[in-house]
């Protein structure tokens, strides 16, 4: 199995959750996406890294942004699998909100102005949080060059990136993500787009495991 592929079963077994969920954006959805379970695990850190890197490279950049908080492990795990490589990349973050005390910065790390930059996101839908930070790097003199994220959820995204003011590309869809889970329990993506509770299916059948251990041991 290749990089992706072993990426793409992670996210489907450690991030991918399956049942009723409210978003930051308020829209309602059956599939959550925990990428921290991921970006925080070795073997996940490792090949984001890895997979993030060779789209970075892709393009003439001279850092990666991360968008508060998800971004954050993201743009490490590229700038770790860049050092020593011919195209290494500097790193930074950028925050919600400026703090009131210390140094009092958006952008923290190794920014300089006149950046071209690559914002890094673990998962979008509308796409606010990574066009603030796109807003807040250009008004440090950074050049937003493109939008990477790990997951996209294929929702309407807010009108700049629609008309295109920046370009979004990422290395999965939900959609992917659902097709995958799909080969792997198909009773329970059945349930949820019939609206029924899909974890009454996995203690359904649980129960019959049980009954025919039960009948065996008999």
């Amino acid at each position: 199995m290749n990089q992706r592929g072993k990426l793409l079963n992670l996210l489907v077994s450690k991030a991918l959750k399956i049942g009723e969920f409210s978003l930051v954006s308020g829209l309602k959805t059956g599939y959550y996406i925990d990428l921290k379970q991921v970006s925080f695990d070795p073997l996940g850190f490792r090949l984001l890294g890895r997979l993030l890197y060779e789209e970075v490279k892709k393009s003439a950049v001279d850092s990666c942004g991360g968008v508060e908080s998800g971004g954050i492990p993201l743009v490490s795990a590229v700038i770790s699998h860049s050092f020593k490589r011919v195209e290494s990349y500097r790193g930074f973050f950028v925050r919600r909100e400026a703090r009131k005390h210390g140094l009092k910065q958006w952008i923290v790390g190794c920014f300089q102005s006149e950046d071209k930059v690559i914002v890094l996101e673990d998962v979008i839908t509308t796409g606010n949080s990574a066009y603030a930070a796109c807003r807040k790097i250009e008004e440090c003199d950074g050049r937003i060059v493109k939008i990477l994220t790990v997951v996209n959820r294929e929702e309407p995204m807010i009108q700049p990136l629609v008309e295109g003011e920046y370009e979004v590309t990422s290395l999965f869809s939900l959609s992917e993500l659902v097709r995958a889970y799909q080969d792997i329990a198909p009773d329970r993506v059945s349930a949820l787009e019939k609206k029924e509770d899909p974890n009454k299916i996995e203690d359904s059948a649980h129960r019959g495991k049980e009954q025919d251990t039960n009948q065996k041991d008999t």
